[in-house]
């Protein structure tokens, strides 16, 4: 063998060497990246999908496992929030329900109520005339009509003082929504209707709540849905606030007892 045989095949046993250590790097680092990755999505599934499950778990075995549910994800009411809705309507006598925003989440608490043999009834509010409908028909086969009456009520410019801005909320004007509210579910418009898109239903509602009635609002890890307790208190200082831990956030409203509030008062 020559020494030009000898450098050849010393420069390819180098070469392969560095290329076998090259790719043996490129498959660590790939590795490294693909159980980083797992990680991830394993805590992403921990962190939603999985309290997603238990809560709809739940909800079957609330509402003896015979109904279906319709989807539960992307613009619906998540289970988490659901579950939450459902607990306080078994807790709590409540028998008149409104919904600003319908769909999933009428259709629970509908089986809810039939569950329980309460005699209540949910007062839904829907801007969309095919969706509404559409609401009707699922209410209709599920034989759960008489424990609900659909709202068509359009989107209509609304004025409320300390706010320039012009609100579209529904239109009520002759809907027949109740007094003595005991739980308000504001889960619409749609939040880019404008700023603060669900703002009108304090002014609008809370005036029609129970003295013991609740109100629940989702979406609030929104920015505008997250200060509705602020701006609500401008108008009613006796709101009680509480955040509720849910994938979607959510708060909880209520009219604080007056001992109560001197307590809490006095102990901040």
């Amino acid at each position: 063998m020559t020494v030009l045989e000898i450098a050849f095949a010393i420069v390819t046993i180098a070469l392969i060497v560095g290329s076998a250590h090259f790719i043996e790097r490129r498959i660590k680092r790939f590795r490294v990246r693909l159980e980083e990755q797992i990680q991830t999505n394993q805590t992403g599934i921990d962190r939603t999908l999985w309290p997603q499950l238990e809560a709809l778990i739940s909800l079957y075995r609330i509402i003896d496992g015979q109904p279906t549910f319709p989807p539960m994800r992307r613009w619906a009411a998540s289970p988490d929030v659901m579950l939450l809705l459902v607990r306080h309507v078994q807790r709590s006598p409540v028998r008149t329900i409104v919904e600003c925003g319908s769909g999933t989440s009428t259709i629970i608490l509908a089986h809810t109520l039939k569950n329980l043999n309460r005699d209540g009834h949910i007062y839904t509010i829907e801007d969309n005339p095919t969706f509404a409908e559409q609401l009707r028909t699922e209410l209709n086969a599920r034989g759960l009509e008489d424990f609900v009456t659909v709202i068509t009520a359009p989107l209509t410019e609304k004025r409320y003082e300390g706010f320039e801005q012009v609100f579209h909320w529904y239109d009520l004007n002759g809907a027949p929504i109740p007094d003595n509210i005991d739980l308000l579910f504001v889960d619409g418009p749609f939040g880019k209707v404008n700023r603060y898109a669900r703002f009108p239903a304090g002014p609008e509602l809370l005036p029609k709540l129970a003295p013991q009635g609740h109100v629940f609002i989702d979406d609030a890890h929104r920015k505008d849905e997250a200060e509705l307790g602020r701006l609500w208190r401008a108008y009613y200082p006796d709101l009680g606030v509480r955040k509720l831990d849910v994938e979607k956030g959510a708060i909880e409203m209520f009219f604080l007892d007056k001992k109560v509030e001197l307590f809490l008062q006095s102990a901040a």
